[in-house]
């Protein structure tokens, strides 16, 4: 049986212009005229630095105000990259350095390439940001067994005073038939 093999041919990959004038060391392309080239234009004219909690994934990374998060091994080459670039971005606050990482809150004053592999992607803050507390988004403690019993005599209780409201109301009734009951055979016992 002769089977004829299919041969694929793929396209050449097409970069987009802002990827190919980085490639060739240019940091800050011009033109391009694509949709992205216009909507982060439109971004950057509306403010995009206010908006809070979204990763930002362009490259260069554009004029705005940004939270970082950067591992304990990563801290130094995070600070030798904010040494080299100080007169396109501006520190605000650092918190936290040690063991568990440095939390930076930092100010994009022009363009500056941005290397995502060796720090991840900043995240936009707006004005409220002010600390790392400010990031955490974290669900209530669960409740341990002292609050847990709490709530359970809480929920008894509630429970509690409608049983006890049903009975005293079945109690009136039945107290108020018998009432009745006596009282007409209480008045059959005269009319006889």
């Amino acid at each position: 049986m002769n089977k004829r093999r299919r041969v694929v041919r793929h396209k050449p990959v097409r970069r987009h212009p802002r990827a190919r004038a980085l490639a060739a060391g240019n940091p800050a392309p011009s033109g391009g005229g694509g949709d992205d080239d216009a909507a982060a234009a439109e971004a950057d004219d509306e403010g995009g630095d206010e908006v809070m909690g979204g990763l930002e994934r362009r490259t260069p990374l554009p004029v705005g105000r940004y939270w970082l998060d950067v591992p304990a091994n990563k801290t130094g080459d995070f600070n030798g990259y904010l040494a080299a670039s100080t007169d396109r971005v501006k520190v605000e606050t650092t918190e936290g350095e040690g063991e568990g990482g440095t939390f930076y809150i930092f100010r994009v004053l022009q363009p500056v390439p941005w290397f995502a592999v060796n720090f991840g992607f900043p995240n936009t803050a707006g004005p409220e940001v002010k600390s790392r507390a400010d990031t955490i988004q974290a669900p209530d403690l669960p409740k341990d067994g002292l609050d847990q019993v709490g709530d359970a005599l809480e929920g008894v209780g509630k429970t509690g005073k409608v049983i006890v409201s049903v009975a005293l109301v079945a109690g009136g009734v039945y107290l108020l038939g018998k009432l009745l009951d006596l009282r007409a055979a209480s008045s059959r016992g005269k009319s006889a």
